[in-house]
């Protein structure tokens, strides 16, 4: 650092001029394009697009009227409480984890108010088939990571999964309001119930004992009997219920 300092002294009057020219010459052009490097490029990475409106989807995913319809629910949102809430929707995040990319984005958006902090971004890696919700440090007592992951996986997701991404989207919005309206953050998920084992338990295990123990010992009274009146039976009759002789 001390070194670029240097040699930024060491330069002669005109090549200051000239570089402050050039600078100048960048800023305009960028203005008059309306493009504004919010992240500069890095070599092997998805580039941050720039902040122009509240709804940024780079896929062509939704409409025009989709987006307008989200834009006009931020804008409501943000006028009545000052919070912010930013939608980007992006191809991939590869070779970076979407994490990783989403702290890029918030580092060059900088949505939420001075002070407060108070702003989020709804990422969507659509070909990755991932989402992040990255909140500033003004929601995190709210937008607990237990929170975002209920609202993505019990809201968001499912909606994606059958290819209604702008009601996808819009159902995660009203959700994220209601939480930070409420000002607390989701509590743990109830676990599923499980299905009925497929088995006896002990009180139906011993009805059946109840009812079958006499049943089979009355059973195993008559077989000796049984046996005895066969016994006593005449040696022809085998043959009289049909049973066939041995051939030797």
């Amino acid at each position: 650092m001390i070194a670029a300092r240097t040699a930024w002294r060491r330069r002669s009057l005109p090549d200051l001029v000239r570089v402050w020219v050039a600078a100048i010459a960048l800023v305009a052009a960028l203005a008059a394009t309306g493009a504004v490097p919010w992240d500069p490029p890095r070599d092997g990475l998805q580039p941050v697009p720039p902040l122009r409106t509240r709804v940024t989807d780079l896929t062509g995913t939704l409409s025009e009227s989709e987006r307008q319809a989200l834009e006009a629910k931020l804008a409501d949102w943000e006028a009545r409480t000052t919070n912010q809430l930013a939608v980007l929707i992006v191809p991939t995040t590869k070779p970076e984890p979407i994490e990783q990319y989403a702290i890029r984005v918030a580092e060059a958006w900088k949505i939420g108010q001075k002070g407060k902090d108070n702003g989020a971004i709804l990422l969507v890696a659509k070909d990755d088939k991932q989402i992040r919700l990255e909140v500033g440090y003004g929601f995190e007592g709210v937008l607990t990571d237990l929170t975002s992951r209920r609202i993505i996986a019990e809201t968001i997701a499912p909606l994606f999964s059958k290819g209604q991404f702008a009601a996808g989207i819009s159902a995660g919005i009203d959700r994220i309001i209601s939480v930070v309206g409420e000002g607390k953050p989701l509590p743990e998920a109830e676990p599923r119930k499980r299905a009925p084992a497929h088995g006896f338990d002990i009180g139906t295990l011993a009805l059946i004992l109840l009812v079958a123990v006499p049943a089979i010992g009355a059973i195993l009274r008559r077989i000796p009997a049984t046996s005895a009146a066969r016994s006593s039976a005449p040696a022809s009759s085998a043959v009289r219920r049909g049973f066939s002789p041995v051939r030797c």
